[in-house]
């Protein structure tokens, strides 16, 4: 596991997980109210994408839990298992988000599926997002994974969570979700849309 991150204060102190409850020195992720302000951001045809406060608010929470993951991975000298098993947490809260997104976005092109597979072939298929810089084809890989979050069966060839969740897993999702969310098509501007840099930062040193 890498060093971890930092953040400093102005007073130079670095922001951990693990220094404690301080305000000065408590790592703590994007804020709610951030987060809010942003999804309230997201439009198609200057509509708001997403008009249901409950749906904003739980998007929200999972966007600021997924942040937290990525800081357990860089901060917490894990065992292979748990870094599995918080990479598997990972993935399946981050498709959710993804899900989401596309979900109100097909609805805003007149598109009524609500299975997420008939979602991403329409979204595909009208290539809502744009080009295939959006990794349709990888949706639909993501999307299985995601089933695995029934740890009593065996529905597919990809065998335990250990080898179905990997570093590699993390790095493509997280590339996914970037993309996604700050594609011109969800209406984000600039300013907006850097909230989500955090994805794009190195959890370990050979990220690219």
């Amino acid at each position: 596991m890498t060093s971890m991150q930092q953040w400093p204060t102005p007073e130079g102190i670095t922001r951990s997980l693990r220094t404690g409850t301080g305000a000065k020195s408590r790592w703590y992720p994007i804020s709610i109210r951030t987060w809010l302000t942003v999804i309230q951001s997201f439009s198609s045809d200057k509509v708001q994408l997403i008009s249901n406060e409950k749906v904003k608010q739980n998007l929200a929470y999972n966007l600021q839990y997924l942040q937290y993951l990525e800081q357990t991975l860089i901060e917490l000298s894990l065992s292979e298992v748990l870094e599995r098993q918080t990479i598997k947490s990972y993935v399946i809260g981050a498709i959710g988000s993804v899900e989401c997104l596309l979900f109100h976005l097909n609805r805003a092109s007149g598109g009524k599926e609500s299975r997420l597979s008939r979602i991403i072939n329409r979204v595909s298929a009208k290539e809502l997002l744009g080009k295939a810089s959006h990794r349709y084809k990888e949706l639909n890989r993501f999307r299985e994974l995601r089933n695995k979050v029934h740890i009593y069966e065996l529905r597919d060839d990809l065998g335990t969570d250990y080898h179905s969740f990997g570093r590699q897993e993390l790095r493509d999702i997280r590339r996914i979700l970037h993309d996604i969310a700050t594609a011109p098509a969800l209406g984000l501007g600039k300013e907006r849309a850097d909230v989500f840099k955090f994805l794009r930062e190195k959890v370990w040193n050979d990220d690219v």
